[in-house]
């Protein structure tokens, strides 16, 4: 895979989506979604275990606004999710994906990126009935 940075930069300039370099090892991308919506998603480079890995999180909403109910959150890892799966981190819901970095394709970050937006974006509707995120 050629650098992150450049294919999250290039991915973003041929689609219309906004590309933000936070710092050097974490990116935003304000992903474009249909009816209007758009999804911010944070995309890290990270060293597990001295190994390089891509990983995208986006917000859905915060613990304390809806009751949810996590069984069935769980079960939509399964319904729903390809490489994402829900997840709590920072006081939120969140959808994640990661993946090995030398192992990944392009197209397989380019689809992660996207599945993370949306899912997270359809939950965000389902869940809170705004576009916060």
């Amino acid at each position: 895979m050629k650098d992150f940075k450049e294919l999250l930069q290039n991915h973003c300039n041929q689609t219309g989506n906004h590309f933000m370099e936070y710092s050097p090892s974490l990116f935003i991308i304000k992903l474009n979604l249909p009816e209007n919506r758009k999804h911010e998603i944070h995309a890290y480079v990270v060293v597990r275990d001295n190994v390089k890995i891509v990983e995208f999180m986006a917000k859905v909403c915060d613990l304390e606004q809806k009751k949810l109910n996590y069984k069935d959150i769980l079960m939509l890892n399964q319904e729903k999710c390809c490489y994402s799966k829900f997840i709590i981190f920072g006081g939120m819901l969140q959808v994640a994906a990661s993946a090995f970095y030398d192992e990944s394709s392009e197209a397989q970050i380019v689809a992660m990126l996207n599945e993370v937006g949306q899912v997270a974006d359809t939950m965000e509707s389902e869940i809170t009935g705004q576009d916060v995120f």
